[in-house]
């Protein structure tokens, strides 16, 4: 009967603990399962699982910024690149950028939404100089100061159900480190 009770006890306390270490995980935003979050330059943003490191060309070392579902893959890729930038984010210039983007192709549907810390750029293409498929396109620009990440995520129509549940989740990841 004292084994019963302290079993049960133990149960319930490592139940306990358990439950308030999660509710403290989802409480600081733990990363989403099937991805990890990376970290470039003074900024950081999730990163699906099934993307893997690019591989650089002449020597075989990974490029921390540039992530292919396959191989040379360039329509399933996850990149990043870290600019300064002449001056500070301002919605005002965000809607110019927003502007001059919807009007360069009339042929790609482009979707831009400026928020407080720069700009969230959707697309959808047809270019067959580019891809037989259609290729999907999200990129987010986000400004800390005179500092600019853009992060960028496409991906293939036939790779639309692999990858396209992450690109919500990687736009709204973005975020400065320091």
């Amino acid at each position: 009967m004292k084994v019963s009770i302290f079993m049960m006890t133990a149960l319930a306390l490592i139940l306990t603990i358990g439950s308030a270490s999660c509710n403290e995980k989802e409480g600081k935003g733990e990363t989403p399962a099937g991805m990890h979050e990376v970290t470039y330059q003074g900024f950081a943003f999730l990163c699906p699982d099934v993307l893997k490191p690019a591989k650089k060309l002449d020597s075989g070392e990974t490029v921390p910024n540039i992530f292919m579902l396959e191989k040379m893959d360039v329509s399933n890729t996850l990149m990043c690149e870290v600019s300064d930038t002449d001056a500070e984010f301002t919605p005002e210039t965000g809607e110019l950028f927003a502007k001059e983007m919807q009007s360069q192709n009339p042929n790609v549907k482009v979707e831009c939404k400026v928020l407080k810390d720069g700009l969230l750029v959707k697309t959808v293409s047809n270019d067959p100089s580019f891809s037989s498929e259609t290729i999907y396109t999200a990129m987010r620009m986000f400004f800390k100061g005179k500092k600019m990440i853009s992060v960028t995520f496409m991906y293939s129509e036939k790779n639309k159900a692999t990858l396209g549940k992450y690109a919500d989740a990687v736009m709204n990841s973005v975020r400065a480190t320091e």
